[in-house]
């Protein structure tokens, strides 16, 4: 889970600065994630992320019923990571359910 820091645990550092999502779709794409989901309730930025590798958008309020449960639906049982990048507390619980749970 990351927050709007500069760095987040159990993940790689971010660069500062405004804007937090495409940075991390970035990252996300130099690490060689398959798949990077962004949400966000402005869909001017569909486009913005897109070009720093985003590979779907999710805008919750166009979503019928719970945002979470249709993440969940849509990574096939939950994310393996899940960023933040506004920095609300009720944001980073939202984001931490939607990650598949994982035994070590």
């Amino acid at each position: 889970m990351c927050s709007s820091g500069p760095y987040c645990r159990n993940c790689w550092p971010l660069s500062p600065g405004p804007p937090r999502g495409s940075s991390s779709a970035r990252s996300g794409k130099i690490v060689g994630a398959d798949r990077i989901i962004g949400v966000n309730i402005n869909d001017d930025r569909k486009e913005l992320t897109a070009k720093f590798g985003r590979s779907n958008f999710v805008n919750p309020n166009d979503v019928e019923g719970d945002p979470v449960a249709h993440l969940v639906e849509l990574t096939g049982g939950g994310a393996d990571y899940s960023f933040e990048c506004v920095g609300f507390v009720n944001l980073m619980a939202r984001g931490e359910s939607i990650r598949r749970v994982v035994m070590y």
